[in-house]
């Protein structure tokens, strides 16, 4: 039933050496739902996929599942009770086929007197695969995939839960799409669409716009609480920067200069970032860029990273005597 209850979080806590990661968070995953989890670095986002995946252990609180109270040791008991994550860094193995990362710890049904039965190994993985709609052959070694399709094999691998469960599972994704071009971003979010018919769905992102076009509901988080819930219905990705922010951020109640970047740092789309060179030869300097949070500087990352031409701006090195700084519009003076 759509709107059955499948997973619940209920006042869970976290604290690493002190710093409280997570604090009271509560929330539910719905049968056949794409639940969104949204915030800046730090928020507690992926400490939250971890405590739901047995990577650690909450210090208070309660994970119910199906309407049963469960205790996480690890990623084998998180598996047991139909729990599986697809991490930001891809875990499988290139030098092994399609089916073998697929099939990977569960291939007993493909072992004959401790031998892969070959043919076996490749229809097991196709199974996962046509799950998803994927072509991908069982038998092409991994290492000839591109990224995205070896995204689809992660998320056919994670859909073996699926049996070894023997109900719908919980898929858990972080950030899967974050290393992705646009052209292989179609690909896996149309895949992620698909597994919404059989799992329920946990989606972390910094791309907004992936969040409102999957999800049924969002959860916001800041400095390790759930501050937020909303429907996608009616919702933009600027209502969900404010509640990522905080008051005054970015809506203009906020004045001076510091308004003016962490709303830009917000928006990639607007972020100009030029390098002007006060030499004209090769210098071993590097340029830096401080914030006092991570806010922004993921997205400037990734839009450098992607040599994407909305990245521009101007940044200026000061001159030895200080008479420069950062945005001024006179030149550097040289250092000899």
């Amino acid at each position: 039933q759509v709107n059955e209850t499948v997973l619940r979080v209920e006042g869970v806590s976290k604290s690493f050496a002190g710093i409280r990661a997570l604090d009271d968070v509560s929330i539910e995953i719905r049968a056949h739902e794409v639940v969104g989890v949204v915030g800046e670095n730090g928020a507690g986002k992926s400490t939250l996929l971890k405590v739901l995946a047995g990577l650690c252990r909450p210090d208070g609180g309660r994970i119910v599942l199906r309407g049963r109270t469960i205790n996480l040791r690890g990623l084998s008991d998180a598996a047991d009770a139909g729990i599986g994550m697809v991490f930001q860094e891809q875990s499988l193995l290139p030098n092994i086929s399609v089916a073998e990362n697929i099939l990977l710890g569960h291939e007993d049904a493909a072992l004959r007197a401790g031998f892969y039965d070959w043919n076996a190994l490749d229809a097991l993985a196709a199974a996962q695969l046509d799950k998803l709609g994927s072509g991908i052959s069982p038998s092409a070694q991994t290492d000839t995939l591109s990224f995205a399709e070896r995204q689809v094999v992660e998320l056919a691998k994670v859909l073996t839960l699926e049996e070894r469960a023997q109900h719908p599972p919980v898929i858990l994704l972080d950030e899967p799409t974050s290393m992705l071009d646009a052209g292989q971003l179609e690909i896996v979010l149309a895949r992620i669409e698909r597994l919404r018919g059989r799992a329920c769905i946990v989606f972390v992102s910094h791309r907004l716009d992936e969040v409102l076009r999957l999800c049924d509901r969002i959860y916001v988080m800041r400095d390790g609480r759930c501050f937020a819930e909303r429907a996608r219905e009616g919702c933009k990705a600027v209502d969900l920067q404010q509640l990522m922010l905080g008051p005054g951020v970015g809506d203009g109640r906020q004045g001076g200069a510091g308004s003016a970047s962490q709303s830009a740092t917000m928006d990639s789309a607007r972020l100009r970032f030029h390098l002007i060179a006060p030499y004209s030869h090769p210098l071993p300097w590097g340029v830096g860029v401080y914030a006092s949070s991570e806010r922004g500087l993921d997205s400037l990352s990734r839009e450098r990273e992607r040599f994407d031409p909305q990245v521009r701006g101007r940044a200026r090195l000061p001159s030895p005597a200080g008479g420069g700084r950062v945005g001024d519009e006179g030149g550097c003076k040289s250092r000899g």
